[in-house]
């Protein structure tokens, strides 16, 4: 997705708006963006990667994994049940999960996280994006990229604080590229419904 979106950004871009034909509007773009992406990764089915492990001579097993001790690995799973491996080297690549905030009304009003947001099949009129960290700036760009309005609450006085300043400074230049809206030093007190919409009430910090 994010892919897709710097490369329609490139197209509306007039120095390369001439090297691109049958120019269309960002949220078409964004539909086949989504369509792209489907493609790739097959809806999601992941059986044939499996299959090409099982071919590669490698054991895939699904479930959650502990370390019972020196060389040992215990694997439960639906499918495999509770298995022991006996290991010499360990690699661990567990990727991560979205953590909601606790914000009050946060459960009673609809939420993405950023799997939800990059799982979409239709592209959002405008979306607040929680957080100005490395993913909430990848999700401000994506959507900002399509044409979607676009809000960033953060609590931080910069964007990607906690990266390189080199990073923090293409942050801040793309944000004044897309033009979305960055509202720094601010906390997300409450979210509630409003005719189709989430009003996101925001203090500043330390208020």
């Amino acid at each position: 997705m994010l892919r897709s979106a710097r490369v329609w950004q490139t197209a509306e871009n007039p120095e390369w708006s001439a090297l691109f034909s049958g120019r269309v509007p960002g949220s078409v773009a964004c539909q086949e963006a989504v369509r792209r992406r489907d493609r790739i990764v097959h809806g999601r089915d992941d059986s044939g990667s499996a299959t090409a492990l099982g071919a590669s001579g490698a054991t895939l097993l699904r479930g959650r994994g502990r370390v019972r001790g020196s060389g040992v690995l215990e694997v439960v799973g639906a499918a495999c049940g509770t298995t022991e491996i006996g290991f010499r080297d360990l690699v661990i690549s567990t990727g991560s999960e979205p953590i909601r905030p606790r914000i009050p009304g946060l459960d009673g009003v609809p939420v993405w996280t950023s799997d939800e947001a990059l799982s979409i099949s239709e592209q959002p009129g405008s979306i607040t994006v929680i957080g100005g960290g490395p993913v909430g700036c990848g999700l401000a760009f994506l959507f900002a990229a399509f044409g979607s309005r676009v809000q960033i609450v953060q609590r931080n006085e910069r964007l990607a604080g906690s990266l390189p300043g080199s990073v923090r400074r293409r942050s801040r230049t793309g944000a004044l590229r897309c033009g979305f809206d960055v509202r720094s030093n601010a906390l997300a007190r409450t979210m509630r419904s409003v005719t189709r919409a989430v009003r996101v009430p925001a203090a500043l910090s330390g208020a």
